[in-house]
């Protein structure tokens, strides 16, 4: 299930990724510190510091207080503030976001400029985003020689429209125009992946990690671990609506968008279900999720009785999956993204998987980041580190 890639660039960019996090979490440390967490020895550690040092990404911020007559003082480490920036790129059906950021992670301006994936093109999302990121350097009198790296996510009904076919020859090709007409490192690449590993890097005690998420009429599920060094099957995100909840059902043709309008439909009428009517405006194309649960939920508002079996029923399901996911892939957090679960609703969820999976495996369900603000972290993640491959190579 879990392949191991031996990449000597692909391990130092992963060890120059966790130094990095565990500044950004810790504040300053030394490279005691930093041994020690990463149980690596102090000669490995002085020689991954120094090379570190070296290429802009540390710097030395003074030396730790010590007690009197126990020893040296410790010199601390901190990212450099302002040696290195980096371009993060974000793509959904809806918008494009651009952003520099620092090696820190304190985002200096980011622009969000709207994106319709019906009407684009791939080299209108090209033109898009070098006028965007030319501005922001400009307004920012930042050179391009300053910026380490450039990240583009794009969410997988992104990709899908604008590579329909020889996806990765047509990515690279993206990549390499962007990367010419910029004259910046440029790593683009599902947006899921990244943030996958975002997630990973933002929680030091988890080694094994998923995205189940939502994106257009499909469900994805990506996986990252930190033991090894690449993500679980072949690092792409994978297509979760072919997943088998019967011999005849799959998620496909139970739980997508257009399924659970069709699911819906026998139900549905001003007279038999007047709160999701009102909710949908008349209209059952509009119909989503949050409102679903909405008009199912009896905790002492208006909602329709004849619903509440069926709300019943897909959340067994939605549950079915997940419980299925945990024990296939012994992942420690399950994170659900993009579901239309917005945090009122999730209380409500936690009771249903309770019910269905049990209190330990519920427990490892988080409801994810439901902002732009993944998405764009996803971005800044693969601009770290395509920045830092190229500096390490």
């Amino acid at each position: 299930m879990w392949k191991r890639i031996e990449d000597k660039y692909y391990e130092r960019r992963h060890v120059y990724l966790q130094v990095l996090q565990l500044i950004r979490e810790h504040g300053a440390i030394s490279r005691v510190e930093i041994a020690a967490a990463l149980q690596m020895t102090r000669g490995a550690v002085s020689l991954l510091i120094q090379e570190m040092l070296e290429k802009g990404f540390l710097e030395e911020v003074g030396a730790s207080p010590t007690v009197v007559g126990k020893g040296r003082r410790k010199m601390l480490l901190d990212i450099h503030p302002s040696r290195w920036l980096l371009i993060a790129v974000s793509v959904d059906a809806n918008n494009i976001v651009v952003g520099l950021t620092t090696l820190g992670w304190n985002t200096l301006e980011k622009q969000r400029v709207p994106f319709e994936i019906a009407t684009a093109s791939c080299d209108s999302l090209e033109t898009q985003i070098i006028a965007v990121v030319r501005q922001i350097l400009k307004s920012n009198y930042i050179e391009t020689e300053r910026i380490l790296g450039m990240g583009l996510g794009m969410m997988p009904s992104v990709l899908h429209r604008l590579f329909p076919q020889e996806k990765i020859a047509k990515m690279e090709e993206l990549e390499q125009s962007l990367s010419q007409q910029l004259q910046v490192p440029v790593f683009m690449g599902n947006a899921l992946s990244s943030m996958t590993a975002y997630y990973l890097y933002q929680h030091a005690k988890q080694e094994t990690i998923a995205l189940f998420c939502a994106d257009g009429d499909a469900y994805y599920i990506s996986f990252a671990s930190r033991t090894y060094l690449v993500a679980c099957l072949y690092q792409e995100p994978v297509s979760m609506n072919d997943f088998y909840l019967s011999e005849q059902e799959t998620i496909g043709t139970q739980l997508t968008s257009a399924a659970l309008i069709q699911r819906t439909a026998p139900y549905y009428s001003e007279k038999q279900t007047p709160v999701l009517y009102r909710l949908t405006g008349g209209k059952l194309e509009q119909l989503t999720l949050p409102m679903l649960f909405t008009a199912s939920c009896a905790e002492g508002r208006d909602f329709d009785p004849c619903l509440v079996p069926l709300m019943e029923e897909i959340m067994q399901q939605f549950c079915q999956i997940w419980n299925n996911l945990l024990l296939l892939y012994q992942i420690d957090q399950l994170y659900l993204y993009r579901l239309d679960f917005t945090l009122p609703y999730w209380q409500e969820i936690q009771q249903y998987a309770k019910r269905y999976m049990g209190e330990e495996r519920a427990a490892r369900l988080v409801c994810g980041d439901l902002t732009e603000k993944c998405q764009y972290a996803g971005g800044v993640f693969y601009a770290i580190g395509s920045g830092i491959q190229k500096a390490s190579s």
